[in-house]
């Protein structure tokens, strides 16, 4: 159905809202969440601050603007980016942080503002689906998250280590845990190159360090490659084409993919021999002491 993601249902939100159970702040939100119309239906939020008192609890909340794909200028969330990618604010009247099509399926993360006091927080300090404060709902397709996963490294207050093993850790907690292989395809290209495209080297290095520290759950990788290194806008007289030259994102070129593929091979053949090699040793060992030898309870038959 139209409301379904991964064959699975979405809840439909027409006019209502949930209450959540329990006591909390939330800083950061992640939803997977569509919208049925081109535009938002109300002044909703996802997870919105629950309160019936009139303007008590819209600091550090946010409202979608009616009518429009973006947020209320009534209190913008700190920032918002979709499916990985940062939105800008870029206001237009009351409207800002507006994002593309909202009929599909899309990854959001919200943050919100730090404007509510510790006391205002303490005051209010539960939330709803679909609602924020007293305002009206808003119509959404919310999928349910079926896994998630954490990781803590100290590394960092509030920053994971920039390697990215924390977070290759909370994508394979968060499939095991959803029932799904523990398989990840990493993007060496967009957010984690941030779009710089030579960076895409230092990006599948890393991953082979992962896989060379142990990790089994990263089974494959994607580059942005093309002919030629770099990008071009795409000019109003095509006969002014550079061939072999991107026309949307920057990628690098193939005497760079052909080297970076070479190198990737010997490495990963490296990993996978050594593997082999503990799994023949572990396999002997457990076959030495499965085998039962000659026991007092067991005789033996000797032939000359």
């Amino acid at each position: 159905a139209a409301n379904q993601i991964m064959s699975l249902p979405a809840v439909q939100v027409r006019g209502a809202w949930f209450d959540i159970a329990g006591a909390f702040f939330a800083k950061e939100q992640y939803v997977v969440v569509r919208s049925p119309n081109a535009t938002w239906s109300g002044t909703g939020a996802f997870i919105g601050r629950k309160s019936y008192d009139f303007l008590s609890v819209r600091a550090s909340s946010y409202n979608l603007q009616n009518g429009t794909r973006g947020f209320w200028r009534d209190h913008w969330p700190s920032a918002v980016s979709k499916d990985g990618t940062a939105v800008t604010l870029g206001p237009i009247g009351d409207t800002g942080l507006t994002l593309d099509t909202i009929t599909n399926y899309m990854i959001l993360k919200i943050t919100v503002n730090n404007s509510a006091s510790a006391a205002n927080l303490a005051a209010y300090p539960y939330y709803q689906i679909g609602q924020n404060e007293t305002l009206s709902s808003c119509e959404m397709d919310l999928a349910e998250i079926i896994g998630y996963g954490l990781s803590a490294d100290a590394y960092h207050m509030s920053a994971p280590l920039p390697e990215g093993e924390g977070a290759a850790r909370c994508m394979a907690m968060a499939l095991r845990k959803a029932g799904l292989p523990a398989s990840i395809v990493v993007d060496c290209s967009h957010g984690n190159s941030e779009k710089q495209a030579e960076r895409q080297a230092d990006v599948l290095r890393d991953v082979l360090t992962q896989i060379e520290a142990g990790s089994q759950s990263i089974i494959g990788f994607m580059l942005e490659s093309f002919l030629e290194a770099g990008s071009q806008p795409f000019p109003a007289d095509p006969a002014q084409l550079r061939y072999g030259v991107s026309i949307t994102d920057a990628c690098i070129a193939w005497n760079t993919t052909e080297e970076l593929l070479r190198a990737t091979h010997a490495r990963h053949q490296a990993v996978m021999t050594a593997r082999k090699s503990v799994a023949r040793a572990e396999c002997g060992e457990r076959s030495r002491i499965a085998r039962p030898g000659p026991s007092a309870e067991t005789p033996t038959t000797h032939e000359g």
